[in-house]
């Protein structure tokens, strides 16, 4: 996820990151804050009063 964090890595280190990261993301581009953002909130709510112990991959299809 294109983050501070991340961007703080360095130019080099970011590129290369980056370029390895999309080229395994279906969606094809980084993700942003704003993509982890809704499944966050989703999980903020009641609406998510019936998820226990689930693990929710918010990772744009990546593969390992």
């Amino acid at each position: 996820t294109d983050t501070e964090g991340f961007r703080a890595m360095g130019d080099e280190t970011t590129k290369s990151f980056e370029t390895m990261a999309v080229s395994r993301t279906p969606l094809g581009r980084m993700g942003v804050a704003a993509d982890i953002a809704g499944t966050a909130l989703f999980l903020a709510t009641e609406d998510s009063a019936w998820v226990t112990g689930a693990e929710i991959p918010v990772t744009g299809g990546l593969r390992p």
